[in-house]
């Protein structure tokens, strides 16, 4: 009654649902979308029973949704034939008797073929009765009954082609061997079509464009005319390629020249003297031609001096930062 089908499909889950984790996300589309659904030679889809393999989500340009590739198990509702099933009669009529199933209500049980011998629809009743040995036995509505599986039956229910308004029904030749006679078709309003209005209007403009064609002194047709115009162009074509195929010859030649060519080591230069020359000012110290001996005596003699007072002052004791702090206080003006 109940089989896995493997399915391979694109799931899109949208942007208020990736607050969820990845996997919850994927199981509530996947659910969305295949629960208590039909699909077609398969059967009906319960719910999802675990997901085999997904790919990495990508997010589509404007919209924001993510797109993942997933191959997952569904648990699908197919009978198979011969089947012994349990269900509850939801309705009857003359034709047969409804059963429905917990989930799935669309079991039907043809009254004069499928029910036992004997079995015959009560008007008043509204339900079948099943006579045998003198006794009646009742389908009642909301009655468990157990019953058999002997076909499927599938439905296609993808949109089909409407006939256009005004369009007269088409018959076939098996038609005519129908027992039922058919009213003859309504007569319809046809157009002369567009081929028709495409030829009228081609008979002025071809009569305008002859007259073009012999407005000119010399006689020759507009055509002729249009062509000739770009008769020089065959010059021009034939000096571009000349020029192009000159290009390319010497593109080899010097290609050649720098291949076959044995480069000099040395460049021999025409003013040597550049590299001597040249403002004495940007010199780092120490690097140039003049000497220093007497500028870094004269520093150091300096240096010497200042470190000769400053051992000095410590020797006297007369360094400023050790001596003692003066209080500030008023002083008395000096005698006249």
């Amino acid at each position: 009654m109940y089989i896995l089908t493997t399915i391979a499909d694109l799931i899109q889950i949208s942007p208020e649902d990736f607050e969820k984790k990845s996997i919850q996300a994927l199981e509530d589309n996947i659910n969305l979308k295949y629960a208590n659904k039909v699909i077609q030679r398969i059967g009906l889809c319960i719910c999802l029973y675990d997901i085999l393999k997904s790919s990495e989500g990508l997010i589509g340009h404007g919209t924001g949704i993510v797109n993942v590739n997933v191959e997952f198990r569904l648990i699908v509702f197919r009978p198979f034939k011969g089947e012994i099933m349990q269900g509850v009669i939801s309705s009857s009529s003359v034709h047969g008797i409804k059963i429905a199933l917990d989930f799935f209500d669309d079991i039907f049980v043809p009254g004069n073929t499928n029910l036992f011998e004997g079995s015959k629809f009560n008007a008043a009743e509204r339900t079948w009765v099943w006579t045998t040995d003198g006794q009646e036995a009742f389908f009642d509505n909301h009655e468990v009954v157990r019953f058999r599986v002997e076909a499927e039956n599938w439905h296609d229910l993808s949109p089909q082609q409407q006939p256009k308004p005004g369009d007269a029904p088409r018959r076939w030749a098996h038609d005519a061997h129908d027992s039922t006679h058919q009213a003859p078709p309504l007569p319809a309003n046809e157009s002369l079509g567009k081929g028709f209005y495409i030829a009228v209007g081609l008979l002025p403009l071809s009569l305008a464009l002859y007259k073009f064609s012999r407005m000119n002194t010399d006689e020759q047709p507009a055509f002729k005319r249009w062509i000739n115009s770009y008769s020089n162009w065959k010059e021009k074509w034939t000096d571009r390629n000349d020029l192009h195929t000159r290009m390319i010859e010497q593109a080899g030649a010097d290609r050649n020249l720098f291949l076959n060519t044995v480069g000099s080591g040395k460049v021999n230069l025409k003013f040597p003297e550049i590299f001597n020359t040249g403002a004495p000012w940007n010199v780092p110290a120490g690097h140039g031609g003049a000497n220093m001996d007497k500028l870094i005596a004269h520093y150091e003699q300096e240096n010497f001096e200042e470190q000769e007072k400053k051992m000095q002052a410590l020797r006297d004791g007369s360094i400023t930062a050790e001596q003692p702090v003066q209080r500030l206080g008023k002083k008395n003006p000096p005698n006249p």
